[in-house]
């Protein structure tokens, strides 16, 4: 179950910080990036663990970058849990710093199934009479990955592989094993050979690139989601600390319970709107298209992403076009890039919190996931028809 990434830092002196098991009373230490997975851990964890959340209170989720000192703080942990895959802009600077530390670190972006914008996983080659079976295969690649390939029988001679890319190109490499550096595109692959002289052949396999052009890592943003997130993390908490497994177990049932109904009232309150489109700074709700809601994202997947003065167009014309008369501000956002749109289409001003991160005053006022969501809750009945 367990899935960990080796990130990449500055090897600083951390040896002499490492714990390995959990301190401070025996509580588990566990540090996290986005505030859900802090909420997942607290509430699964219970009185068993600690978290400390990399990113401060009111800061941007994809921005943020811890510095290198801070850094060193993270070896007296038990584990760090972050999404990855592009979502933290740290969450490829941090891991080789501990990367001979006893932390267990846990990227939540590797379970793939978990994500929009990501290939169904290959399943490998189906065995026939007269196949062989090729091994080293990823579940996909990214653009300058070596693809190595070797056929698991070694009486098998005069190898050849066969390449065929998009649009009918093909290729013939000789060798014992395939060594090819990926390129932009997804390309097929197959065996044949010679074994007691007979030809024998592997079923074609598809080479998978995908650079996460299309990948969504808000995945918080929908309820069950976070129950199958929590699953995880329940997992990895029982791992750490088995003799805690069924009071973790507990927790979860319960917090799944709550999950399940606060899914129950998005479900009630939004299945019936005739419109729910929402214009948003950044694309961090589309989780929320299970539930009808379309959003209208001003910038990219980041709030550092300044749309052209086109695509403002664009937005402000599918705004009149579709009758939006508000436009959503989160909670971590200056709201400088949606103000443009609010004065242009002359739309009234809402908030919305995007989850990422706790501010100040959330804390202060003791708010937690649900109590967060259910807030954007009432601000997409208002806001939708």
């Amino acid at each position: 179950m367990k899935q960990f990434l080796v990130l990449i830092v500055t090897v600083l002196v951390l040896s002499a910080c490492s714990q390995g098991e959990a301190t401070n009373n025996d509580k588990l230490k566990i540090y996290t990036t986005v505030y859900p997975l802090e909420y997942l851990v607290n509430e699964i964890g219970g009185e068993t663990v600690e978290t400390e959340s990399i990113i401060p209170p009111g800061a941007d989720g994809h921005s943020y970058e811890p510095t290198i000192k801070e850094m060193t703080h993270y070896a007296d942990g038990d584990g760090l849990i972050y999404v990855g895959e592009g979502m933290e802009a740290f969450s490829s600077n941090i891991a080789s710093a501990l990367e001979n530390q006893d932390v267990e670190l846990v990227e939540i972006g590797q379970y793939n199934n978990l994500f929009e914008g990501h290939h169904e996983e290959y399943q490998g080659f189906e065995d026939e009479a007269d196949q062989e079976v090729i091994e080293g295969q990823s579940d996909h690649y990214h653009t300058g990955d070596v693809v190595e390939l070797t056929v698991t029988d070694n009486e098998v001679d005069e190898i050849q592989w066969s390449v065929t890319e998009e649009g009918g190109f093909e290729a013939v490499m000789k060798g014992d094993s395939f060594d090819h550096e990926a390129g932009e595109e997804s390309f097929s692959v197959k065996a044949e050979g010679l074994k007691n002289g007979e030809v024998i052949y592997t079923d074609y396999a598809d080479i998978i690139i995908d650079n996460h052009d299309n990948f969504d890592p808000h995945i918080w943003i929908d309820p069950l989601k976070m129950i199958e997130v929590g699953d995880i993390l329940k997992d990895e908490l029982i791992a750490l600390n088995p003799e805690h497994e069924a009071l973790y177990e507990e927790n979860f049932n319960n917090l799944q319970s709550e999950l399940e109904e606060l899914d129950e009232k998005f479900s009630e309150t939004l299945d019936d709107k005739e419109s729910a489109k929402i214009i948003v700074p950044h694309a961090a709700f589309g989780y929320w298209s299970r539930y009808g809601v379309e959003q209208l994202a001003v910038s990219g997947y980041s709030m550092s992403d300044e749309p052209s003065q086109q695509q403002l167009k664009e937005l402000s014309e599918t705004a009149q076009e579709n009758n939006l008369n508000y436009v959503l501000f989160e909670q971590n956002s200056s709201g400088k890039i949606s103000k443009v749109v609010q004065d242009e289409i002359g739309a009234e001003p809402e908030y919305i919190h995007n989850m990422e991160v706790l501010t100040e005053e959330n804390i202060s006022n003791d708010e937690d996931y649900i109590s967060l969501m259910e807030k954007n809750l009432q601000v997409l009945d208002k806001v939708t028809e």
